[in-house]
């Protein structure tokens, strides 16, 4: 333990005269020219510190994403037609000297049953006859020439108070002659839809 302190307190005798005398000494050589020596100076070596090591933090993988289904696309939307309630048609033509008429029937959608009280209108271009109302066997009569055969354009159709049309425009022409082949007299029927 003796050598131990000895050699404890030489080596602090040497350190303390290293830090004193920082200059270099010459020592001199017999039979040479003088020559620096440098002194070695102590340095104390840094102690080492822990450094933190940064903690991995945790990153997702991706997932695959389902491709979003193509929409079906949707069928055009049918435009809308008016509705009207009843349709009418041309079911028989006759010749007449006499004049030119129409008449007919409205039924209801079984075509059997008869419609009372519905208002029915002939026009030709430039004129409307008055309106006419079905009787209770459904039937009209409607008188548009009274003197002769008369050649003409002619629309019939079911309408309302206000003479809107709520059938289809049905259109005949007559004939002004008076043979086998006249067209005078008309029967048009309707019928509700």
């Amino acid at each position: 333990m003796i050598a131990l302190g000895a050699f404890l307190g030489g080596l602090l005798a040497v350190l303390l005269l290293l830090s004193t005398n920082r200059s270099p000494e010459v020592a001199q050589l017999p039979d040479s020219p003088p020559v620096r020596t440098l002194v070695p100076t102590y340095t104390p070596t840094p102690i080492a510190t822990d450094t933190p090591t940064p903690t991995p933090t945790f990153t997702p993988s991706p997932t695959p994403t389902r491709r979003p289904a193509t929409p079906t696309p949707r069928p055009p939307t049918a435009t809308p037609t008016p509705s009207i309630p009843y349709s009418g048609s041309v079911v028989s033509v006759s010749g007449s000297c006499d004049g030119v008429w129409v008449s007919g029937r409205v039924l209801a959608k079984d075509g059997i049953t008869p419609v009372q009280d519905v208002l029915v209108k002939a026009w030709t271009e430039g004129y409307e006859f008055p309106s006419t109302e079905t009787g209770a066997d459904g039937k009209y009569y409607i008188r548009l020439s009274f003197s002769a055969a008369v050649a003409g354009d002619w629309h019939m159709a079911v309408v309302d108070a206000s003479g809107a049309l709520l059938s289809n425009d049905v259109f005949f022409h007559s004939s002004s002659e008076c043979l086998a082949a006249a067209e005078q007299v008309f029967q048009i029927d309707f019928r509700a839809r």
